[in-house]
């Protein structure tokens, strides 16, 4: 049978039985812990239909039961679509099954993944980014770790440390972003952390790679008053802001909320000019993408980084945050399940530098 057939007919199956779970009898039959259905087997594997697919990830397990009692045990292989999921039997049988779709389906509670017991964390070394120069300084690690003595890269877990943790951490340090990549794709990294903008579009575009999670770290683009002004400075509109982080950053970035309109200067003059603080290091591509070459003469303000938090910002003050600093987080397989429930920001915070923003900032 054709794939194009075997799609039919799946989804026919689903339609036949969202119809039978809508009646009052597929109602009664319905599994108390799921509303998943079997609704094709073909020799070990079994097609199940979901209302939320996503409840259903790779690797768990599901028992199929008949009149309440367990005969075959499967494991979820892969998403076939939004609402199909294909398993694969690992104990009992359903060949002498004749209606499989009314056997019920339990599904077994997630089972958190474990983490590596070593895990070998890629950073940038001290290289600079359109926002700011990176000093040389210690990558910031939690205080449930220690360093061995003589392993400057080297961190163990310590006695109040959580067993959901790797037992060992080495940080790698990269001074290019292209040698970090290459170092994950050949296995010598199992996470690479990236500065806003700088991971390749091979790596974004990678079936392997473009999954990555994204960490948060202090750090904000900012629009910043005149010192001597008592009124917030005017901002750019959002499609400006938009269009900055797409071209410069590949929309790393976290757009901020804008305060509603009245909180700010009210209408912005045509005349006016954002223009970036000269010290940033991406200034003149910052101010292309912000539309400044194409603007002359007029008011203008300044548009900065700040190392700070963007809820400890007060734009009362003469700083509003636009864009918040965010940094791509790539896992190789083997540590993605396991990386994506410790989350993101977690491996963001190994990326600190001596010295991370310009001078003349008001934080």
């Amino acid at each position: 049978m054709s794939a194009a057939r075997i799609r039919l007919s799946l989804t026919s199956a689903v339609i036949a039985g969202a119809l039978i779970v809508g009646s009052p009898a597929g109602i009664a039959a319905k599994s108390d812990a799921s509303a998943a259905r079997v609704i094709w087997v073909r020799g070990d594997r079994v097609y199940i239909a979901a209302p939320d697919s996503a409840t259903l990830d790779p690797g768990q397990h599901v028992d199929l039961l008949d009149h309440g009692r367990a005969i075959a045990g499967a494991e979820v292989e892969r998403r076939l679509d939004a609402a199909i999921v294909v398993t694969r039997v690992t104990s009992g049988s359903l060949d002498r099954v004749k209606h499989v779709d009314r056997l019920d389906v339990r599904v077994a509670p997630a089972i958190a993944p474990a983490p590596p017991a070593r895990l070998r964390v890629g950073i940038p070394n001290a290289r600079a980014n359109p926002l700011f120069r990176c000093e040389p300084g210690t990558a910031g690690m939690h205080a449930r770790y220690r360093r061995l003595e003589g392993a400057a890269e080297r961190w163990v877990r310590g006695a109040d440390g959580t067993k959901a943790s790797p037992e060992t951490l080495t940080l790698a340090r990269f001074i290019e972003a292209a040698d970090e990549e290459i170092a994950l794709e050949r296995g010598e990294i199992d996470i690479a952390v990236f500065w806003p903008g700088e991971l390749s579009s091979h790596m974004r575009n990678d079936p392997r790679w473009r999954d990555a999670l994204s960490g948060s770290r202090s750090g904000v683009i900012a629009a910043i008053a005149a010192p001597a002004s008592a009124e917030p400075p005017l901002l750019p509109d959002s499609l400006r802001i938009a269009a900055l982080n797409r071209q410069v950053f590949h929309s790393d970035l976290a757009m901020i909320r804008r305060p509603p309109p009245g909180d700010s200067a009210g209408v912005v003059p045509a005349a006016v000019r954002w223009v970036f603080d000269p010290s940033m290091p991406g200034h003149a591509a910052l101010d292309r993408a912000i539309g400044t070459s194409e603007a002359s003469g007029g008011s203008v303000v300044r548009l900065g980084f700040v190392d700070a938090a963007a809820g400890g910002l007060d734009p009362s003050a003469g700083v509003v945050p636009l864009l918040a600093m965010r940094c791509p987080v790539v896992c190789a397989p083997h540590v993605r399940d396991w990386a994506a429930t410790v989350g993101g920001d977690w491996f963001a915070t190994f990326t600190e530098c001596a010295r991370a923003a310009p001078p003349g900032g008001r934080p």
